[in-house]
């Protein structure tokens, strides 16, 4: 049985450490982002950590166009010439650098033993099916035939919307059909692997627009050789599409 990093986990909004300046008045501290929890800011000076009560988590009740104002104010002035000021906080979906909005990160995630999380069986095939399809084609330097080139059409100058989407069908269609075949040959090698992992069927893939000409929402519906019937759904945009250097 085959198993693999999880790669799409949620996000935590998790801002770590970010070094900021000090104002002028040597008491406030200003954030890149706002902070959604006063309980989540952590605070420390040339790498000690701050006491609560050396600090007050200030949240504007004002609303600009960046947001909330939030900021820290020093309970007394810094005395120090040039302090190294670092914050860790959260902040909201719509201001965090890491997701973008989306409210997931393809990153590696840990357990509570200190493990990296894994997928096995029809989650390691979704994730499978996902990268197949928001890999850039010729990213891979050793399997240059995975992945697609809806890059190139994303966000290029639509003339006929159906045509576009029937392009971005086709490709997908392709793709998988080469994961289902290279599966098949892991299988024939006589490699060890459960029938939840294998792709079966791939009952249908749906292309919708967006109001934003640069993202698309596809929906995969498919079926593992152990009967279950997955779907996968995603908005792919320009700039999510992984480049892969392995």
């Amino acid at each position: 049985m085959s198993k693999d990093f999880k790669l799409a986990n949620s996000c935590d909004h998790k801002i770590n450490w970010e070094a900021v300046a000090l104002s002028s008045d040597r008491r406030t501290i200003s954030t890149k982002y706002p902070f959604a929890s006063k309980a989540s800011v952590y605070l420390r000076i040339n790498s000690v950590l701050q006491e609560e009560s050396d600090y007050t988590v200030v949240s504007s009740q004002s609303v600009t166009s960046i947001g909330t104002v939030t900021y820290i104010y020093l309970s007394r002035k810094c005395r120090l010439y040039i302090p190294l000021i670092e914050v860790q906080y959260n902040t909201y979906a719509n201001y965090c650098p890491k997701c973008l909005n989306t409210k997931y990160i393809d990153d590696v995630t840990y357990n509570s033993d200190g493990d990296m999380n894994m997928v096995g069986s029809e989650y390691l095939l979704v994730q499978n099916v996902e990268k197949r399809i928001i890999t850039k084609l010729d990213s891979n330097t050793f399997h240059p035939e995975v992945g697609t080139d809806i890059h190139k059409i994303i966000g290029s100058k639509i003339i006929d919307m159906e045509l576009l989407k029937s392009n971005i069908v086709d490709q997908i269609n392709v793709t998988l059909q080469k994961l289902k075949e290279e599966q098949q040959s892991l299988v024939s090698s006589g490699r060890a692997v459960s029938s939840g992992e294998l792709l079966d069927q791939i009952y249908g893939v749906d292309v919708k627009g967006t109001d934003d000409p640069t993202t698309i929402l596809v929906i995969v519906t498919f079926t593992a050789r152990s009967g279950k019937t997955l779907e996968y759904s995603q908005y792919v945009e320009l700039n999510r599409q992984r480049v892969s250097f392995a």
